[in-house]
């Protein structure tokens, strides 16, 4: 591969990068400053599961016409409005009313969708380069990272200048930079919009795009379950390490951190395996495999364990339930035309954010009828179906794949 070629793709990383970081980053602030926020509403804490809900909730609305943003504006036009609109979104949580609160949820929420099949359409010109799946993995980490950013910055601005404040500062400062960003990075800002990619654009039109073909409607059924045990996982893990094995809050919220740490580590080591194998949906098959595992001895868990199995496992149940995403996205990329890829990306992560709605919510409700070791076992019994589900799925080998 030429140096120029090499740096366009740096370059290109760094602004599909960029854009998901932040938008995560805002989107995960406000479950940081929970308690601040419903004390001032006159709410309880547990409003922040809520408000993840909604946030998905509208990530799937506006993943039905992302394609549509991307054909008019460009891909990563579209990803830097959705950085300022976000900005935006948290400043206005400033305000203390709760009609504002579901407003400001609402726009990042919106905001959140667009991004994923923005920077898959832009990454897509790079298809048929070695490492493609390691890059998009690497692309990826954006959104774990996002969350380190706000475990980092939120606290220290809340203590000291107060939630609303700190909102403000947030939201404005990163919806400034967005706009600059916009404004001073020729990439940005001279971006032409491909060609449309010539299906129809109602709302519903990125689920019939994955109906139609096997190889992607199977993809994106086993990623309603992968994406449902991710949030699992971070939704539910410390206040199952603190019952169900007798840690203590600090060391179960440290092993929260492994957890995360390992999901970055997956997603660029599955990323880089893929690139070196004959099947990825094979090994989508294999990380599904280790997740039903992990999530099965996470079932056995009691206070007997060594705090060194324990991690072991929180660590294989992080580096697969949250490290599958970049070998998800590089398939739906391989499987259509390059013009169709927002579509076909859009329509996937609308199941998959399906499964981030409804997975907590089912997981937390069988988990009080039966129990969480129950709980777990019937996760990763679903998982390894899941898996199976992919893994069957006939590929797309139109000649639209090899466009």
């Amino acid at each position: 591969m030429s140096r120029a070629r090499t740096e366009a793709k740096a370059l290109i990383l760094l602004v599909t990068f960029f854009p998901q970081c932040v938008v995560s980053m805002l989107s995960m602030t406000p479950p940081v400053m929970a308690v601040q926020i419903a004390l001032s509403l006159g709410l309880p804490p547990q409003i922040a599961g809520v408000y993840v809900g909604l946030v998905y909730a509208g990530a799937i609305s506006s993943s039905s016409f992302a394609a549509s943003l991307i054909t008019r504006f460009g891909p990563l036009r579209t990803s830097f409005i959705c950085v300022v609109t976000s900005g935006a979104g948290l400043t206005l949580l400033a305000v203390p009313h709760l009609a504002a609160a579901l407003l400001a949820t609402a726009i990042i929420g919106l905001s959140y969708g667009p991004l994923t099949p923005a920077s898959s359409h832009v990454l897509a010109r790079y298809r048929s380069d070695a490492g493609m799946a390691f890059l998009v993995s690497t692309r990826q980490t954006s959104v774990p990272m996002g969350g380190v950013l706000a475990g980092f910055i939120v606290p220290p601005l809340v203590l000291g200048l107060g939630w609303n404040a700190a909102c403000v500062a947030i939201g404005g400062v990163t919806a400034a930079l967005g706009a600059a960003v916009w404004i001073a990075a020729p990439v940005v800002r001279n971006e032409h919009p491909d060609r449309p990619h010539g299906h129809g654009y109602s709302l519903f039109e990125p689920v019939r795009f994955i109906a139609r073909r096997p190889g992607l409607a199977s993809l994106a059924t086993s990623s309603v379950v992968y994406s449902a045990m991710q949030l699992v996982v971070s939704s539910f893990l410390v206040l199952y390490l603190t019952s169900a094995a007798g840690l203590d809050l600090v060391l179960a919220g440290a092993l929260l951190s492994a957890n995360q740490l390992a999901g970055v580590a997956g997603r660029l080591g599955w990323g880089f395996v893929a690139d070196r194998v004959a099947a990825p949906r094979l090994l989508l098959l294999g990380i599904a495999l280790l997740m039903a595992i992990a999530a099965g001895l996470m079932s056995l868990f009691t206070a007997t364990w060594p705090v060194c199995a324990i991690a072991a496992v929180v660590i294989l149940l992080g580096a697969t339930a949250s490290g599958w995403n970049g070998v998800f996205l590089a398939e739906i990329i391989r499987d259509v035309r390059p013009a169709e890829v927002a579509l076909a990306t859009a329509g996937s992560m609308m199941f998959a954010y399906i499964g981030t709605v409804i997975g907590p919510t089912l997981f937390g409700g069988l988990a009080s009828a039966v129990g969480f070791s129950n709980a777990y076992l019937f996760m990763g019994a679903a998982v390894l179906l899941a898996g199976i589900i992919g893994a069957l799925g006939r590929a797309n080998q139109s000649d639209s794949a090899q466009a």
